[in-house]
């Protein structure tokens, strides 16, 4: 029962307790919210990891759910290839080309390898007449080098289509969750704005095999 003093007004001792009710309350919320966020993050890390073992499994075929969580980017360098390259044919000619590079984490130049690309850097680049161009540098990558076969993507784009035409990749494949629309914000690109594909936080993902290679495809 609230206590109220003679002209009606709550005691100054409720309202002390209401107001550390209130401030734990909110206390609560922060902390639920950073640990559901922390969560959110490592589905993205372990689905990667799952989707790598599966790979690399010779007796796994069929469809995988792949888990994708916003700004990360799984990305596949052929060997000897220091970036894999996106480029972008928009509408209206608004075409542009996206490097990401190879982490400090694939070593071995002469193996290919595969990554999870987290907490990325971008920064505008030098390119030619056609495009404009940008990079992509992760500052907390997750790689594998231990690759049994060679891994291909049947699609490069895939996802809901926001004015743009395709994606081609070169040097190795891309999956995305709006790194490229990151890139764009980040550096404030308003020539290529809204120009790329917007892919699910869930999609399924067929492993398909023949010989010593792999082939990928988002569904």
């Amino acid at each position: 029962m609230v206590v109220r003093n003679k002209k009606g007004g709550i005691a100054l001792g409720e309202m002390v307790g209401l107001i550390v009710v209130i401030a734990m309350l909110v206390s609560m919320a922060v902390v639920l919210s950073k640990c559901t966020s922390g969560f959110t993050k490592q589905e993205g890390e372990t689905s990667f990891l799952a989707l790598h073992k599966e790979i690399n499994s010779k007796n796994t075929i069929g469809n995988r759910l792949l888990i994708m969580d916003e700004g990360q980017a799984i990305v596949y360098f052929e060997p000897n290839k220091k970036e894999v390259v996106v480029n972008v044919d928009g509408d209206l000619s608004r075409n542009y080309e996206v490097f990401f590079k190879r982490p400090f984490s694939c070593p071995e130049e002469d193996k290919a390898c595969l990554c999870l690309l987290r907490e990325n850097e971008y920064e505008k680049r030098d390119g030619d007449d056609r495009y404009f161009a940008y990079s992509v540098d992760s500052k907390k990558p997750i790689c594998r080098q231990d690759l049994k076969d060679e891994i291909s993507l049947k699609q490069c784009g895939f996802g809901k289509v926001l004015g743009v035409q395709s994606y081609t990749c070169k040097n190795g494949f891309v999956i995305e969750r709006n790194v490229m629309k990151d890139v764009r914000d980040t550096l404030n690109l308003i020539a290529t704005k809204d120009t790329h594909y917007e892919l699910s936080k869930r999609v399924q993902v067929n492993i398909a095999r023949s010989f010593n290679k792999v082939e990928l495809t988002l569904e």
